[in-house]
């Protein structure tokens, strides 16, 4: 699937219009992919950050408590791999 985009360039004597197509398989597997990452190290940092030295825009950030938080490092873990795995399958080989 592609998706169109269209420029008007003005130049001296003319207008025109010029098109191009983006492929949208591309900046998805991108986009999702730098998801993905991000879900990775945000595993790390709730498996070796305590709860209360955690930004306080992530959840669990819980103030005074020096406990991590395995079970969000978990879930942020399992979500980074599945939407790794689904960006290999989204831009793996087609066969016919």
């Amino acid at each position: 699937m592609e998706r169109t985009f269209c420029s008007l360039h003005v130049d001296s004597p003319d207008l025109r219009l010029v098109c191009y197509a983006l492929p949208m398989k591309k900046t998805l597997a991108w986009c999702i992919g730098t998801i993905a990452l991000l879900c990775l190290v945000l595993a790390v940092v709730y498996w070796t950050v305590p709860a209360g030295s955690l930004p306080t825009y992530l959840p669990g950030y819980e103030p005074g408590v020096v406990a991590v938080h395995f079970k969000h490092g978990l879930a942020a873990l399992i979500v980074g791999i599945a939407l790794l795995i689904f960006v290999w399958f989204k831009t793996g080989k087609k066969t016919s």
